[in-house]
């Protein structure tokens, strides 16, 4: 007889873009869909990839009273969505009689519509995701988590303690958690994110990357402009290079909050020259094939994808000091792991401007480059069963 599939239900705030919707697609991509029968829903069922996740698996209907309890009173009454409306209301004034969130009061109520008809349940992201899936019943449940841990331990620990397993995107997030007992050590596994290798090569030519420099360094980062992406340090480092006569190009590819602050700073500064804030781009390969080497600046990361697309496409890494930058940068290797500073970034890209016998030699080190995908999956299937 042939083996029934397990049913799988990922569970995701919303589908706007980002690394860990990029993961998850690509987890699904490498997922035995024989073996398994994959449902992903959002919380709201709303963002740009979420044609993605459509083409890839099964998406849920929007679920009316997650939209009722997430989205705001004046939202749903604009939209015209009057039944959402008043559920809302009714959600707001439950709360102050129970003296509970109107969220929990909505996770707790939705999450019935899902009990026991999944064999295990993800929350493939922190926070909602896994506030709301604790309260759904299923043989198996696991809760993910891809962000550094940023205090509430009792209540991060409350929450985690409903799953079967919590899996930490790198070991570094992992100690910080169990560190500061938001996760109990025997529940944690690390299980690093899936990387689609073969995606930065298909789509490194897309389009003409056009240069606002010639005869100099193209240096590349990629982010959202916010705080911790550290794109303040790129500035910072970029007016002591100016200062010292070191020309270059440095594009930083990504929307975000800060987007116009930046902007504005390098305008200031007198780096309108040198420091190109391009924006948001849906596909960002191009920027990194055409770069002499990939900065990340970032305070801290759980987990680096810009890393992995920039060894894809064979191109030296300059990256801070956090705890996880080692578990995907190999020092030396693929590129150099610097001072978690403006002035460690600032050190690390003078050295790689200048040091172009280095430059080549993380080049042939990132010929032999290979993500091992098919081992994280099978993880993942230990911890699934």
């Amino acid at each position: 007889m042939e083996k029934k599939a397990k049913r799988l239900l990922f569970v995701l705030p919303t589908a706007q873009i980002g690394g860990t919707r990029t993961s998850l697609l690509n987890l699904i991509a490498n997922m035995d869909k024989e073996r398994y029968h994959i449902d992903v829903m959002f919380i709201r069922n709303k963002g740009t990839v979420l044609k993605q996740f459509e083409d890839a698996c099964n998406v849920l209907p929007q679920d009316k009273v997650l939209l009722a309890g997430r989205e705001t009173v004046s939202v749903l009454l604009k939209s015209g969505k009057i039944g959402a409306f008043i559920k809302s209301l009714c959600f707001v004034a439950k709360s102050k009689i129970q003296k509970q969130s109107r969220y929990e009061i909505a996770y707790k109520q939705a999450a019935k519509n899902y009990d026991n008809k999944y064999d295990c349940v993800i929350a493939y992201q922190e926070k909602d995701a896994s506030e709301f899936a604790r309260y759904i019943k299923a043989p198996r449940k696991i809760a993910w988590v891809h962000s550094k841990y940023n205090g509430g331990a009792e209540k991060l620990r409350a929450v985690y303690d409903c799953f079967d397993k919590v899996i930490f995107v790198s070991d570094g997030i992992m100690g910080e958690y169990i560190d500061s007992g938001a996760a109990d050590a025997n529940r944690s596994i690390r299980i690093y994110n899936t990387f689609n290798q073969s995606a930065p090569l298909e789509l490194c030519d897309s389009y003409k990357v056009n240069r606002f420099k010639e005869n100099c360094p193209l240096i590349v980062s990629v982010g959202r402009c916010a705080q911790e992406k550290g794109f303040d340090r790129v500035i910072d480092a970029s007016l002591k290079l100016k200062k010292e006569g070191i020309d270059f190009e440095w594009v930083i590819v990504g929307g975000g909050s800060l987007l116009t602050q930046f902007k504005t700073k390098v305008e200031q500064l007198g780096l309108s020259e040198n420091v190109f804030f391009v924006g948001y781009k849906e596909n960002p390969y191009p920027y990194i094939f055409n770069a002499d080497f990939v900065v990340v600046s970032s305070t801290t990361e759980s987990f680096s994808l810009v890393c992995l697309e920039a060894a894809a496409l064979k191109k030296p890494i300059v990256v801070t000091d956090y705890p996880a930058a080692h578990e995907v940068v190999v020092d030396g290797k693929m590129g150099i792991i610097c001072p978690n500073s403006a002035e460690g970034v600032y050190d690390g890209v003078k050295r790689m401007i200048s040091d172009c016998e280095l430059r080549q030699q993380i080049v042939e080190y990132l010929d032999d480059f290979n993500y091992d995908n098919q081992g994280i999956v099978e993880q993942v299937y230990q911890v699934v069963e």
